[in-house]
């Protein structure tokens, strides 16, 4: 055996693992962005005053608003591929309604109607499939 061999070996090692196992590690860590993107628009609307709103962002992330106006709206870019729209909340009403819209189309329309003090949460999942056949159809 040549001196010096063992040692080259295991820099030719870690120089393996560094170049392929940390860009591995960042695609698997980092949330990959979609082609070109969705834009999402949550809105709710009540007979009484919302309050306690949760909702996920455009990165999987749970976002709250704790007075927010009666209706309530918010437009995002989803920055992930396959993203769990998830909006809720209170109201003081009798009667709420919830909307998640993506890229321009109604993927949740919902009413209900109950007690003062009422909860409501409306969820929707768009992957990067059904990004991708949108996109084709125009």
């Amino acid at each position: 055996m040549m001196p010096g061999f063992r040692g080259r070996g295991i820099v030719r090692y870690r120089l393996v693992i560094s170049l392929v196992l940390v860009p591995l590690a960042a695609l698997i860590v980092t949330p990959r962005a979609a082609a070109d993107g969705s834009v999402v628009t949550y809105e709710l609307d009540s007979n009484g005053q919302l309050s306690d709103i949760s909702y996920s962002d455009g990165m999987n992330e749970s976002q709250m608003v704790t007075t927010p106006s009666t209706p309530w709206s918010i437009t995002f870019d989803s920055q992930v591929t396959t993203q769990l729209y998830v909006v809720g909340a209170q109201s003081s009403g009798t009667q709420m309604s919830c909307r998640i819209i993506v890229d321009g189309e109604v993927r949740v329309d919902e009413t209900a109607d109950g007690s003062p003090g009422m909860v409501m949460i409306c969820d929707a999942v768009w992957s990067a499939a059904e990004q991708a056949t949108a996109a084709a159809l125009g």
